[in-house]
């Protein structure tokens, strides 16, 4: 059961999973809360996309499930596939359910952005308090985070170092999936990001899923449990016991 959708996009090989709210009328006013963060344009790295959907939905279901990272597409049943356009305009929606495999458009009629959802949508990122950084910096360079094989590779442009024990201690007391659960845990992991670090183009998915020689210099690796396995990257400036209780409060 279910109202399943697979949102992807246009240039970037990662693409999001919803196993609730995947109706057009909700699709629509997830990218408009994402327009409003200029997470969209031909300015902002492809890659960045998903993972700022992941953020804006992730905030909105809370919890472990309901949400996940892939590669590639594959029909989710219900509401099918949405691809998006750079500007976070929708290009196609089609489905491959049918028994001949052929590819098959859905017409979706005009939703009309709701002005009390976006407010609620809005109010999920001042919940959880003042991101780490609000804009890249001019000396940001990226580090690495991942969580093992067959999960997403997120790159990270920061100029501080990395909150990895924060991190971890939140995805252990909200009892997030494992690392080994990889279509959530990756979903989880980019709501987390997004939260820290609020400029678009900051956080990134990767069109790989493992890490090549030039990331393992600066990269935190999380294991079982939210353990930091290893971590080459510089960590530190960890979040204030207040801020990992609101967060905690608020995601699960």
């Amino acid at each position: 059961m279910g109202n399943r959708a697979l949102v992807t996009f246009k240039n970037a090989r990662a693409s999001v999973y919803l196993h609730w709210n995947g109706g057009p009328e909700s699709i629509c006013n997830f990218v408009e809360a994402m327009k409003r963060q200029g997470a969209f344009g031909s300015d902002v790295p492809p890659s960045a996309f998903p993972a700022r959907l992941c953020q804006v939905v992730g905030n909105f279901f809370r919890g472990s499930l309901s949400l996940g990272v892939q590669y590639g597409v594959s029909d989710p049943g219900d509401n099918g596939i949405y691809e998006l356009d750079i500007y976070g305009d929708l290009a196609a929606h089609y489905t491959f359910r049918y028994e001949d495999g052929a590819r098959y458009e859905i017409l979706d009629r005009d939703y009309e952005v709701d002005p009390e959802w976006q407010s609620e949508l809005a109010s999920h990122r001042e919940q959880l308090g003042t991101p780490r950084e609000e804009k890249l910096a001019e000396e940001a360079k990226p580090m690495y985070v991942w969580l093992g094989p067959d999960t997403a590779l997120f790159e990270v442009w920061t100029a501080k170092p990395f909150p990895a024990e924060s991190i971890a201690e939140i995805c252990k007391r909200v009892q997030y999936r494992d690392c080994g659960d990889t279509m959530y845990s990756s979903a989880r992991m980019a709501q987390l990001l997004c939260n820290l670090y609020a400029d678009p183009k900051a956080v990134r998915i990767l069109d790989i899923e493992i890490p090549q020689e030039e990331h393992y210099a600066n990269m935190v690796r999380f294991g079982k449990g939210w353990s930091i396995e290893t971590s080459t990257a510089e960590i530190g400036e960890e979040l204030s016991e207040e801020s990992i209780v609101n967060w905690i409060s608020y995601l699960e």
